[in-house]
């Protein structure tokens, strides 16, 4: 580890976690990862993180936990797969560990997620009411609510549909027999902002909730057909038009409050060499 630099654990070196941990030894942080599984150890080492090998809710490494200035929260809250409960019992553990071993915490900056929000039509913003209706809407935000009860400096990033590099839309549409039309308009993020943000969340004084979505919204059809474009892969025949969802996520508050300029802010070129 860089000695007297501010260190960064990041609990979750994943597809995000593992490319930000990256950056930021670059940029001359100590960074501190967990990773569940021992075959990621090397790679992590590689990437100038030091790795700690935790699963939580029930295998906690408490030198992860030690000592750190900012930890950044990168496990997936499990509503997919049906372990949102871990998910929270991850967040508790993780809350209590870092009460008792890093009291001189400066930040905690949770990567949350724009499933909080109904899909209902129009425009959601940060300071949208609306009622938690599914358990994934009530798991997103007892996480968020956890994280700012037990932290006054803390940082929830709603992120968008996580794309950039081997996630291309047109991958998950290759196997159908047929691709329907759908003029939904997408709610994307590329990585490389998300990773941009989060490094900005950790160098300012920001705190709060900020979606983390890119200002342009095109419709999903047209990212398909223009990833398919950039990865050289051939689509379905085109089916029957679908009626649109018309519901956006803004990430206005991030770009005004923040001053921040996204490097991809049109889904269409998230491919693009």
């Amino acid at each position: 580890m860089k000695k007297n630099s501010p260190v960064v654990a990041i609990a979750g070196c994943g597809w995000t976690g593992l490319p930000l941990g990256k950056k930021l030894s670059i940029d001359n942080y100590q960074v501190k990862g967990s990773v569940r599984h021992d075959e990621k150890i090397t790679i992590l080492n590689n990437a100038g993180i030091t790795p700690y090998l935790m699963n939580l809710p029930d295998e906690v490494n408490k030198r992860f936990f030690t000592e750190n200035d900012f930890l950044v929260i990168s496990i997936p809250a499990g509503t997919k797969s049906g372990k949102g409960k871990l998910y929270l019992e991850s967040i508790r553990e993780i809350i209590k560990q870092l009460k008792l071993l890093s009291p001189g915490l400066s930040k905690v900056i949770l990567l949350s997620s724009i499933g909080i929000y109904p899909h209902d039509e129009g425009q959601w913003t940060e300071d949208s009411g609306f009622e938690l209706e599914s358990d994934k809407q009530n798991i997103i935000r007892t996480a968020e609510k956890l994280i700012q009860e037990n932290f006054e400096n803390n940082l929830i990033l709603r992120l968008g549909g996580l794309m950039g590099y081997d996630r291309y839309l047109a991958k998950y549409y290759l196997k159908k027999d047929i691709l329907d039309i759908d003029p939904t308009p997408v709610n994307y993020v590329h990585r490389d902002d998300v990773i941009d943000v989060v490094i900005e969340g950790i160098q300012k004084d920001h705190r709060g909730i900020y979606n983390v979505v890119a200002p342009e919204h095109p419709p999903k059809y047209e990212v398909i057909q223009n990833s398919a474009h950039s990865k050289s892969v051939k689509l379905p025949p085109s089916g029957k038009k679908l009626t649109p969802e018309s519901r956006t996520i803004s990430g206005k508050k991030l770009m005004n409050e923040w001053d921040f300029g996204f490097k991809y802010p049109d889904p269409n070129r998230f491919w693009s060499n």
